[in-house]
């Protein structure tokens, strides 16, 4: 009955390529101000559609005839900003280049629109839209072009509803079909929540009512006939066109032949005449007023009375409320307690079948619409009746369902994805969901012996629980600022969760086995241009009692924790320094079982570890585009503190670091790891998190798959632990031999990830090899689908997949010569990480020495946060140099300096630490923030060994081979600290200089050859040295990423 075989064969025609025409700044404007693909990518995202449609630009009426001639392109929108900037005679010969495409007027001067001759406007456009800046109108826009293409289909197919609009003013329509197409996005949203299968969801949303638009009565006539037995709803003006002449009657005439020929059609009149109420209102219409602060609520309030959409409310006769159903499962269970008189209101009125319709359960709604109370002996016998149909129905979809989790129902063990609460599932929940949606394709990635694929049970809080956390306390964004990180934590661990959620809190954690990691998922997280990453708190629940009181309490504070990290000091901090409203930023919280086994009284998994598919570090015969990953023993927070790792591209997994560092690499590798000590919480430590050494991995059995051994005698690696010598982690057994095909995972997942999101991608992934592969496993947990897997799938190894995340990519556009400057001119030149320039920065923040302690580097992270402070309020521009790798929180590698204290950088360069091996950033969350904010990174290494590992295999070359030839020399890392150090200082403290010049200094970086540089000489210098060399200097304070 609920059977949705039919439903992928819906909406087969989709906007997937669309050709823009504007000038470049219209373009440029749209996309940077108003973020026209992140937008589009969390719209689609969050509705969890596939396919974000790609839009090419172009500037010109040859490049648009050469895009049209060489790809597919679905869409054209034609933006105009002038009435006489508009080329009829090109628009014509777009339409001869290409005549089945539609083409979209978009007017972006409401100006325009008095100055356009509309007679000369060709008949075939499909439609002409003002510009409102919402970018809901974009979205509208490709919707409608769906909507009529599809229409006629799956109307057929399926019963699809349509919804008939009657509106010809532009600039009304552009306001109103974008609020309209919200309110069904909306609704379909709701029909399962954020908690069902890609597959479930995906077909729910392709099957919302079609939105129809007419301009005149006999289009929309037309189209009244046309679909009448589909036909949902008439929303219409009040004054338009009949037989060519306005007629302010012609909304009233509409709506009555249309109620002539379908009883009980719901019918909403829109008019700025306030006086066409009463005549609706006496026809048993509907009506409107057109102003925005009137109509969308009642838009609303239409749609949720009369369709059916929101919560299914169950009332008395005299319209008292009684209950509320917010899904067929809850008003299955209502029906058996529910008053008789109120049943028997709702079914003489067929309320039953209208909700189910409005959910787009078509055929379900067609054997209720069948039932009448007439037809029965009692109002009761209709009421079983009626339950029995929605529990068989209710069994029939359950099949393969990742539904919403709920005390009231029977089937939630068995899924892996699931939520609590209404709201958003923030931005990691959304990457988590995806995850899950792509691995149940059966076709996604290749199957493979020896390595399976998966992810862990997995629990969301949605937003809405934090909205009522936040309202149930009287907690705000801006009350709270100014309170200390401590007095936040006391004040919310203090607080109440929403009471009436305890029981359902209670019931979902005890799905959910073992120690626990229980993570932020706000809105902002992991979007395309900010990841916010380490920002936000993460809780471990080591508890290991599942029924435990105490297990519970830990796990209510840990979720407290998560919420007040939102408003935390170093969240408001960054959120201020990226330009966004604390009050924008609301918190969904992901409960999520930890990978791993029990080893005595430590739980940790073999290993963790991120994978990027763009390597911005390529070795040898690696490039950009071939992937890299980087990985750790334990648990993750080594990778994502900026710890010691082990670093790899899964394309060429036999080119490892130990194999050309050697002995540099033993003294640098990783020499600990990361643990949570079971049911070892305290105040200080909730999350039971430990530091262990090599030797505990060793006595667990976990080093053997992983470790090697150096040889002093031979002085090579020994890939057996059985020998005698100093221990590390190379990992170079699980990558060399085919046992477990890790890399080729690693690299099959990356690509398809890459596909599937339409942009490079970040994944983060543990590893659990089993316990054929472990010695000395006292119990190994394995957090499957099944709540009790059984021996067999307990001895497989599993990558499990955590995070999904989208990366900021590069967009190299413009050329930017980073290369072919006179040694003298040049202060630092080395490998970047950025595409564009930087000029006029006056300002330094300089640590000139090379071998920090562990004390000092932090003084000297204190000091950097004092100078930045300053810089940041004198809005001053600076570039950071030091040595070791900055954010690292050990600070054996680098200064630990937070992601926010460098937001006022325009570039930030890396200096050799020493004689320490430190590789370059990479998986971090202080890097990834370095990329979304737009910061240049440069990192410099030439000491040692490291000095001819860089120029025989990686550095100090232009790694291009795109279809636009670098031109830029070949060139070596090098940096003037002679200058450096001879540069009067403004202020000195802890080991960290602030130099103001007289002079400024600039930054190139050119990402397609990965090489950045740093000058001393002024801007006419660089530009006469720029005529010399036959190229432009390029825009100034230009940064693209």
């Amino acid at each position: 009955m609920r059977s949705l075989g039919k439903f992928y064969e819906l909406a087969s025609y989709r906007v997937r390529e669309v050709l823009f025409i504007s000038s470049e700044y219209d373009a440029f404007i749209l996309e940077t101000e108003n973020q026209l693909a992140e937008r589009l990518f969390y719209r689609y995202s969050e509705f969890f559609m596939v396919g974000v449609p790609s839009i090419s630009h172009a500037c010109s009426a040859d490049r648009a005839l050469e895009i049209l001639a060489s790809h597919r392109v679905d869409l054209i929108v034609m933006a105009v900003r002038d009435a006489s900037s508009l080329n009829t005679g090109f628009l014509s010969r777009l339409h001869k280049s290409a005549p089945a495409i539609p083409v979209i007027l978009l007017i972006l001067d409401p100006a325009c629109l008095h100055g356009l001759n509309w007679g000369r406007l060709p008949k075939w456009l499909a439609g002409t839209y003002l510009w409102t800046g919402d970018l809901s109108l974009i979205t509208a826009m490709f919707n409608q072009i769906e909507d009529r293409f599809n229409v006629e289909r799956d109307t057929a197919s399926t019963g699809v509803q349509v919804i008939i609009t009657v509106e010809d003013t532009v600039a009304d329509y552009s306001v109103f079909l974008p609020h309209l197409y919200d309110e069904l996005f909306e609704q379909s949203r709701s029909l399962s929540g954020e908690g069902v299968n890609f597959t479930q969801r995906t077909l729910r949303m392709l099957a919302r009512p079609k939105i129809l638009l007419a301009s005149d009565y006999e289009s929309a006539q037309a189209l009244f006939d046309k679909y009448q037995r589909y036909v949902l709803a008439l929303i219409s003006d009040v004054s338009f066109r009949v037989k060519g002449k306005q007629d302010t009657q012609a909304g009233f005439k509409l709506a009555t032949y249309c109620s002539e020929r379908k009883a009980k059609l719901p019918i909403l009149l829109q008019s700025s005449d306030a006086s066409n109420s009463q005549i609706a209102t006496d026809k048993g219409w509907h009506f409107a007023n057109k102003k925005p602060e009137i109509f969308r609520p009642a838009l609303h309030l239409f749609l949720e009375e009369s369709l059916g959409f929101g919560n299914f409310v169950f009332r008395m006769p005299d319209r008292t409320e009684v209950a509320r159903a917010r899904d067929t499962y809850e008003l299955e269970r209502l029906l058996h307690t529910v008053d008789l008189r109120s049943f028997s209101y709702h079914a003489v009125n067929h309320h039953f079948s209208v909700w189910l319709r409005a959910r787009n359960y078509f055929n379900l709604a067609n054997v209720v619409e069948s039932l009448n109370l007439a037809d029965f002996s009692s109002p009761e016998e209709m009421r079983q009746r009626l339950i029995r149909i929605l529990q068989d129905s209710a069994r029939e979809e359950r099949q393969g369902m990742v539904a919403d989790f709920s005390v009231h129902r029977s089937d939630n063990f068995g899924h892996n994805f699931f939520r609590v609460g209404r709201g958003s599932i923030g931005g990691k929940g959304r990457g988590i969901a995806f995850i899950n949606s792509l691995l149940a394709k059966d076709d996604f990635i290749t199957e493979r012996p020896g390595l399976k694929v998966a992810i862990p049970r997995t629990l969301v809080l949605g937003v809405d629980v934090y909205d009522r956390f936040m309202e149930l306390n009287n907690f705000s964004v801006k009350k709270q600022r100014g309170l200390t990180d401590e007095e936040l934590t006391d004040i919310y661990l203090q607080a109440q969760l929403p009471l009436e959620m305890i029981e359902e809190l209670r019931a979902a954690f005890a799905l959910l086995h073992g120690p626990l990691a229980v993570r932020s998922s706000s809105l902002l997280e992991d979007s395309q241009n900010q990841s916010c990453a380490g920002i936000y708190a993460t809780y471990m629940i080591p508890d290991n009692h599942e029924d435990s009181p105490r297990r519970f309490e830990l796990i209510c504070q840990a979720i407290k924790r998560v919420y007040m990290s939102a408003v935390s000091s170093r969240a408001q901090a960054y959120l201020a320094s990226a330009q966004y409203l604390g009050a924008e930023e609301k918190m969904a919280v992901i409960l999520q079982e930890t990978v791993g086994s029990v080893h005595g009284r430590y739980f940790y998994p073999n290993f963790s570890g991120v994978a990027m598919s763009v390597n911005y570090y390529p070795m040898g015969p690696q490039h950009i585009d071939d992937g890299i990953a980087a990985m750790a023993l334990g648990l993750g927070n080594t990778v994502a503190d900026g710890g010691s790792c082990m670093r790899f591209s899964p394309k060429w997994p036999k080119v490892l670091p130990h194999q050309y560092y050697q002995d540099l690499y033993l003294n640098y590798s990783q020499r600990e790891f990361y643990a949570i000590e079971l049911d070892a919480s305290t105040k200080e430590n909730p999350s039971g998190l430990v530091k262990l050494k090599l030797k505990q991995a060793e006595e667990d059995g976990t080093l053997a798959p992983i470790g090697s051994v150096f040889s002093l005698q031979s002085n090579t690696w020994r890939d057996s632990l059985e020998y005698e010598g100093p221990r590390a982690v190379t990992f170079s057994s699980i990558l060399q031999n085919s046992e477990v095909p890790l890399a080729q995972c690693l690299e099959e997942l990356l690509e398809r990830f890459k596909v599937a999101i339409g942009c490079p991608v970040e994944v983060e992934f543990a590893v659990e090899l089993g316990a054929s592969f472990t010695k000395g496993s006292d119990f190994l947990y394995s957090v499957q689908s099944d709540p009790a897997p059984d021996e067999a799938n307990q001895e497989e190894p599993t990558l499990y997949i955590l995070q999904l995340r989208p990366l900021t990519s590069l967009a190299v556009g413009e050329e930017i010569h980073a290369c072919g400057y006179r040694k003298e001119d040049i202060i630092c030149t080395c490998d970047s990480l950025g595409h564009g320039a930087a000029d006029n920065i006056y300002d330094l923040i300089f640590v000139p020495s090379s071998n920090l302690n562990a004390r000092e580097a932090r003084l000297a992270a204190s000091r950097i946060a004092r100078f930045y402070a300053a810089l940041v309020k004198e809005k001053r521009p600076y570039l950071l140099i030091g040595p070791g790798r900055w954010g690292s929180l050990d600070p054996n590698l680098g200064i630990p300096i937070q992601i926010s204290q460098v937001m006022g950088a325009k570039a930030i360069v890396e200096l050799p630490y020493g004689d320490r091996f430190v590789e370059p950033s990479m998986g971090s969350h202080f890097f990834h923030e370095l990329a979304a904010m737009h910061v240049f990174y440069m990192n410099l290494c030439f000491d040692g060994q490291e000095r001819a590992f860089n120029q025989g295999i990686r550095g100090g070359i232009c790694r291009d081979d795109t279809s636009v030839k670098c031109t830029d020399k070949i060139t070596e890392d090098y940096i003037d600290l002679d200058w450096l150090k001879a540069l009067p200082v403004l202020c000195e403290a802890d080991g960290v200089r602030h130099i103001r010049l007289e002079r400024p200094v600039h930054v190139r970086v050119n990402g397609r050859c990965c090489r950045g540089v740093v000058l001393k000489n002024s801007v006419k210098e660089m530009a006469e040295q720029d005529d010399k060399l036959n190229f432009s200097l390029p825009p100034v304070e230009s940064s693209i990423w």
